[in-house]
């Protein structure tokens, strides 16, 4: 049975499971190849045609397939022409599918990525019909064992770590200046793709902290001053369920967010030093697609580990890594401190090696210090004081202003003249300036302390810098 025939085999069943698939990572392999001959290479060395979930796809990759053995460029002209020949192109959608892959390719270093995604679906699907046909077997009563015999084969050549894998990581030359930047999730905070660690003794607000960040990606708002790069959440709550439907409506009256955006909570413990859970975690966390991931607690998640061990530690740092790369949102592990808490995180500094990002959160004398102990990719933020208010059944978190709390007239003034004229791009500093009609110095001197204090936001640099009013600035201008 070919695998269109199988496809549509498996379309037609009622209320069959979709097949594992990523057609954004088919299109931009196929976008990747189409722009340079390295990448042509990556993508043949790992993917067969047989591979793309979309038959079209499948066409287009053995168009470029042939042209490349018989010595032949391919580009959007010579793909078109050869799929002609086949009979194809009008199969794929013309000549214009293939410019429109070049266009939407993301990165073009990143083609050995694409490959080994659309190969590790692939696999995954065989390995899905292949479990379909031993449940039909089993079902109609036949002899399950040649559907077994597929499914253990199966089975193999998805687990299989060969160098067909490695092949498919390699980058080559110069495509490593085309490897994307990280790209921040919580702007000087917290990045997409990587590993984060959250960490305190107990009682120093750190579930409140990581609460908040969660609040503010999933539902677009700005954290602290900080813009942040909306998406959905996925919050495992390894421990304290019972106080946080409270801690959640704290929060909303502190925001005036009445809702929890896209927020998608589990309830429960994933060991993640156990292969298996922490595969279904990476598996679900595959279907969320969120932008963040976190754990709360690390201790609650690998009960039965040891933290002081590296061992144990890096099973646990290999399981949190599997949920990165599943989801390439960036994964923040909530951690306690030791014994000594002038010492760091708890346990095995094998933990503290693997993360990108790492923040101490401390509280004493009712105010939450959060202070970043190590940022892999770029500065590290300043220290943020913040203090935890009563609000209702529980508290919420904001900015700390420090003793006067009250803004001079001036300043109030001053950022109710930028409500008045900024739509929702915002507004130069300049053309701020000259509206207010407030002297150089002052405006700078005010305007500094509305940024400081969150009162207002501002996007972009320099010359592109544009504000806004925030939320807790129009409260206080409503107020």
């Amino acid at each position: 049975m070919s695998i269109d025939d199988a496809r549509r085999q498996h379309a037609g069943q009622a209320g069959a499971r979709l097949l594992p698939h990523d057609l954004q990572a088919e299109e931009s392999l196929l976008g990747a190849m189409l722009l340079r001959a390295d990448a042509l290479v990556a993508g043949l060395e790992v993917v067969k045609p047989g591979d793309f979930y979309k038959p079209a796809h499948g066409h287009i990759f053995d168009a470029m397939r042939a042209l490349h053995a018989s010595g032949r460029p391919s580009d959007p002209v010579t793909v078109a022409d050869q799929l002609r020949q086949a009979g194809r192109l009008e199969e794929v959608g013309g000549a214009g599918t293939l410019i429109g892959l070049q266009a939407a390719t993301p990165a073009i270093g990143n083609a050995g990525r694409y490959a080994e995604i659309v190969r590790r679906h692939s696999a995954d699907r065989s390995v899905a019909q292949a479990s379909g046909e031993v449940r039909e077997a089993l079902l109609a009563g036949a002899d399950p064992a040649p559907a077994l015999d597929r499914l253990m084969a199966a089975i193999a050549a998805r687990t299989a770590n060969g160098a067909g894998g490695l092949r498919g990581a390699l980058v080559r030359g110069d495509a490593i200046l085309d490897l994307p930047s990280p790209a921040p999730l919580v702007a000087g905070m917290l990045d997409l793709d990587t590993l984060a660690l959250l960490y305190g003794p107990s009682g120093s607000t750190k579930t409140f902290v990581a609460l908040d960040l969660a609040l503010s990606v999933a539902t677009g708002t700005w954290w602290m001053g900080r813009a942040v790069e909306a998406g959905p959440v996925l919050y495992v709550v390894a421990e304290g369920l019972g106080g946080l439907g409270a801690r959640v409506e704290a929060w909303q009256h502190q925001r005036q967010v009445w809702t929890c955006g896209a927020m998608a909570w589990l309830p429960m413990a994933v060991s993640l030093i156990d292969r298996t859970a922490a595969a279904a975690l990476a598996e679900l966390a595959a279907e969320v697609k969120p932008r963040l991931v976190v754990v709360d607690t690390l201790a609650r998640c690998m009960v039965g580990g040891d933290e002081n061990t590296a061992r144990d530690v890096g099973v646990a740092v290999e399981g949190a890594e599997a949920l990165r790369r599943a989801s390439g949102a960036c994964v923040l592990l909530v951690h306690h401190s030791g014994k000594d808490e002038t010492a760091g995180a708890r346990g095995s500094s094998a933990l503290r090696a693997a993360v990108a990002t790492e923040i101490e959160c401390r509280h004493a004398e009712g105010l939450t210090t959060l202070r970043q102990t190590k940022q892999r990719e770029h500065e590290a933020a300043e220290p943020m004081r913040l203090t935890l208010v009563p609000v209702g059944e529980s508290c919420a978190l904001e900015r700390y202003r420090g003793e006067d709390d009250t803004l001079p007239a001036g300043a109030v003034q001053l950022l109710a003249e930028l409500a008045a004229i900024a739509d929702a791009d915002g507004v130069s500093s300049t053309v701020w300036m000259e509206s207010s009609g407030v002297a150089h110095r002052s405006f700078h001197r005010w305007k500094k302390r509305l940024l400081d204090e969150d009162y207002c936001h501002k996007t972009g640099e320099r010359a592109q810098a544009r504000f806004t009013v925030s939320d807790l600035g129009k409260r206080l201008l409503d107020g």
